[in-house]
């Protein structure tokens, strides 16, 4: 059985999220920054090689043997000039797998800043109660038709009459110890019409 979104329930402000993804800095990540550092240096070393293999491979297709006459051809006039176009074709190939590693690196990095960003910003945000909540279990026979009713005050030990499994909505939101919505592992006090933020009990 499903549970619909309600009013009760809460719903999650987008706008909420939005603001405080843009108050939040981009968590530190163990070895982040020293990837992203690394990427960018590694970077600025193939573009310097890059461009000091063109001008190299350029001096040496340009190089002229004089011993030969201009009627000669050309690569015995330019006897470095294979060496020199190999030189450009072989390192631009691997200077430009480089870039595209450094590239990832960094683009990784953010996405991974971005990611924890948004899930810190989503976890704030998230209203008391959630949106809605999935589950198979059947309603409780023995307060399916009991009438509503509300707990004040700090909430009793967990015992055989206020366990519950399911969902309030499931039990005529009867107070009770229920599975909590956040962490499997606990159960949370429902007061008969919220959720009691200090009542928490692990199973």
């Amino acid at each position: 059985m499903e549970t619909q979104p309600t009013a009760q329930q809460g719903t999650l402000d987008w706008t909420e999220v939005h603001k405080r993804y843009k108050a939040t800095s981009a968590p530190d990540y163990p070895g982040s920054n020293e990837a992203s550092s690394t990427a960018i240096f590694l970077n600025a070393v193939a573009w310097l090689t890059m461009i000091g293999l063109l001008l190299g491979g350029a001096i040496l297709i340009i190089y002229q043997d004089s011993s030969y006459s201009s009627y000669a051809p050309f690569f015995d006039r330019h006897p470095y000039a294979l060496l020199g176009i190999s030189s450009i074709i072989v390192g631009s190939i691997q200077i430009i797998g480089v870039m595209m590693l450094t590239s990832f690196v960094k683009a990784t990095v953010t996405f991974q800043n971005d990611v924890g960003r948004f899930m810190h910003a989503l976890l704030k945000a998230q209203p008391t109660n959630p949106p809605y909540i999935h589950t198979t279990s059947k309603p409780n026979q023995n307060t399916s038709n009991a009438e509503k009713t509300t707990h004040t005050g700090p909430p009793p030990p967990p015992t055989g009459n206020n366990i519950f499994s399911g969902v309030p909505a499931e039990n005529n939101h009867a107070p009770g110890w229920y599975p909590d919505p956040y962490k499997e592992d606990q159960s949370k006090w429902w007061t008969g019409t919220d959720w009691w933020e200090t009542g928490s009990h692990r199973k």
